[in-house]
C-alpha cells in the first residue's frame, strides 16, 4: 500500500514592507491618524473620507511626492468589496509593462504591489481600514515612504 505524504498549505504570501507588523489604526481622527510628518516626509493635504468617497493626502519630501487614499470599511464584506474595486482599478494599461506583481485578495492580509515606468502603487488592509501609496517617482521611493507609514 502506498502511502502520501499530507499536503502542505501554500505559504502565505509575504506582505510587502512589513505592514501586517505594524500597528492596527484606531479611530477616525484622520489628521491624527495621518501625521502632519512622517521622518522626512511633510503632509501637504489632507481630505478626510466621506460615506460616499476615499479619504485623500499628500505627502511631499526629498524631491518626491505621494498620493495616499485611505478609508475604513463598515465590515468584513465592505472592505473586501473596496479592495476588489482597489485591485481593479490599479491594473496596468494595456501594453504596459510592469515588474512581476504581488497580490493577496485574502483576509487578513490583502495587498497589492505594482511598479511599472509610470511609478509604483501599493494598497493594503489593516483591519477595518485600507490605504494606498503612489509614488510616481517609483519603487525605491515608495519603500522608503512606506517605512516611514504607521499602519
Amino acid at each position: 500500500m502506498l502511502i502520501l505524504p499530507p499536503t502542505l498549505p501554500a505559504p502565505a504570501p509575504q506582505v510587502p514592507f512589513n505592514v501586517d507588523r505594524k500597528p492596527l489604526p484606531k479611530g477616525q481622527d484622520w489628521a491624527s491618524l495621518l501625521p502632519l510628518q512622517l521622518g522626512p516626509y511633510h503632509r501637504d493635504s489632507l481630505k478626510p473620507p466621506t460615506p460616499a468617497m476615499d479619504g485623500e493626502a499628500r505627502y511631499s519630501g526629498k524631491g518626491q511626492s505621494f498620493f495616499i487614499l485611505f478609508g475604513q470599511a463598515h465590515d468584513a464584506k465592505d472592505l473586501e468589496a473596496v479592495f476588489t474595486t482597489i485591485e481593479n482599478e490599479s491594473r496596468q494599461a494595456p501594453g504596459e509593462a510592469i515588474e512581476p506583481e504581488q497580490v493577496s485578495m485574502k483576509a487578513p492580509h490583502r495587498f497589492v504591489l505594482r511598479v511599472s515606468k509610470r511609478g509604483a502603487f501599493f494598497a493594503w488592509t489593516r483591519g477595518t481600514y485600507y490605504f494606498s501609496i503612489e509614488a510616481k517617482e517609483g519603487k525605491a521611493a515608495l519603500q522608503a515612504f512606506a517605512g516611514t507609514f504607521p499602519y
